[in-house]
């Protein structure tokens, strides 16, 4: 072999050796970048999961505003009706119709939000998604078709001229109504924190996967 023949080779042995510590330099960038991406996409998975359990447990925690004791939606709906009947008493026994409707309540509202902050949250596993979703769409569904059905049925009952003289004690029956109808489809109290338990257990399992000592 010719002297450049020798130089041809090193020169080419020089290349390949650039090319080499590109590529190794090339994969471990993105390794080191893929690693980043991942570490935060379940950063944010985790954060998703945790802010869900704590908004769907807070109308069961007692130091929430959310509380289901806190601000009795169905009284305060009672209330407004019998306030409205007294103003207007002589006209609705009169036509005997009480005019209007039911308003949105609260919950319902606040269920409305949840299904749409959760229906397309990206962070959240599709599992647990869909488990979120279908308890506080059935929620709302069960709950407003109740208390839309029998709080209508207690404007027409005053309307016709009953239960007029017990307007601070109707309550009570009225709620009962409603409660009873809600436990009859599943949407009672107690029968919603015990959905919202096994949803916040499928959530405890899912973010094990994230333990590093139990992984270790």
């Amino acid at each position: 072999m010719t002297i450049d023949d020798y130089v041809k080779l090193t020169q080419i042995g020089f290349y390949l050796a650039i090319a080499s510590v590109t590529v190794l330099t090339y994969l471990k960038a993105k390794d080191t970048l893929l690693n980043s991406v991942n570490t935060e996409y379940h950063k944010h998975v985790i954060d998703a999961l945790i802010k869900a359990s704590d908004s769907l447990f807070s109308e069961f925690d007692e130091n929430s505003e959310n509380h289901w004791t806190k601000g009795d939606r169905i009284k305060d709906t009672i209330e407004e009706i019998n306030n409205e009947f007294i103003e207007h008493k002589e006209k609705i026994l009169e036509m005997g119709e009480f005019p209007g409707g039911v308003r949105v309540s609260d919950l319902e509202r606040r269920l409305m939000s949840m299904i749409r902050e959760y229906k397309s949250d990206p962070f959240l596993p599709e599992e647990i998604r869909s488990k979120i979703v279908d308890l506080l769409q059935n929620r709302f569904d069960v709950h407003h078709s109740v208390t839309f059905r029998e709080i209508t049925e207690y404007r027409d009952l005053l309307a016709q001229g009953k239960h007029n003289d017990s307007l601070e004690m109707n309550y009570a029956w009225v709620s009962n109504k409603i409660n009873d109808q809600l436990y009859k489809q599943g949407c009672g109290v107690s029968q919603v924190e015990e959905a919202v338990h096994e949803i916040r257990m499928d959530i405890k399992s899912y973010l094990e996967k994230f333990n590093p000592l139990k992984n270790a």
